[in-house]
């Protein structure tokens, strides 16, 4: 059922490995040190362990699913990962949704004013829409944890203002049922 569907499409935990394992290597031996010059060699050795990892195993970008040109770039290909739409100010104070730009009276949504909500301040990092959207179902439902480093870069910038004055951070898992 389900779980074959979501076990057929989920990469292989060995195929992750071995990106990571050359991701490691090209960043260690690949690229340049901040000392010297770059070199046609490093940018070569590069290059070349991309085409390895791209004939390979042939992995594709999280979001669109199209073929990755620069695999240990990331999971994500520039496209995808530029149609993000980020959120930025003016946000609710409270609830971090978007408001119209323009002076206003009072930092609050609509939403929020009716209704306020029991949490102190929640920040949205990008509108659930189109890649974005795409990125997190892969790393919810299918798995994809190399995802992980990408979405969190974009979590923290989005709420690096609020995470020095925090006492916790609370991560809302998947429900066992979703999962199945």
């Amino acid at each position: 059922g389900s779980k074959f569907l979501r076990d057929a499409f989920a990469p292989d935990r060995r195929i992750c490995d071995l990106l990571t394992v050359v991701r490691e290597f090209s960043a260690n031996f690949a690229r340049p040190s901040a000392c010297s010059d770059v070199s046609w060699s490093h940018v070569m050795l590069a290059a070349a362990a991309n085409v390895v990892v791209r004939v390979l195993l042939a992995p594709v970008c999280a979001a669109c699913r199209a073929r990755l040109d620069r695999p240990l770039d990331g999971p994500v290909c520039g496209p995808c990962w530029r149609a993000i739409r980020r959120l930025t100010p003016p946000w609710c104070d409270w609830c971090g949704d978007a408001l119209p730009a323009g002076p206003r009276l009072v930092p609050l949504c609509a939403r929020c004013l009716q209704a306020p909500p029991s949490f102190d301040v929640a920040r949205s990092a990008a509108v659930y829409d189109g890649s974005v959207r795409e990125l997190i179902h892969a790393f919810k439902y299918e798995r994809r944890r190399m995802l992980a480093a990408p979405l969190a870069r974009l979590l923290l910038q989005a709420g690096a203002a609020l995470l020095s004055d925090v006492d916790a951070v609370v991560p809302v898992p998947l429900h066992p049922w979703r999962s199945i």
